[in-house]
């Protein structure tokens, strides 16, 4: 129980760290409010190849 609530904290501090580092940020929180959680992991992750 302990090791799944460190991962929720790391994932609220790496979608913060994403939205507060983007020169953006009303258009993403707007965009994230209408996407499924899982699209926005894979958001947060980085692009392969």
């Amino acid at each position: 129980m302990v090791l799944l609530s460190v991962v929720v904290l790391a994932q609220s501090v790496a979608l913060a760290w994403f939205v507060l580092g983007s020169p953006d940020r009303e258009a993403i929180l707007a965009d994230l409010r209408d996407r499924p959680v899982e699209t926005v992991v894979q958001m947060c992750l980085p692009a392969k190849g």
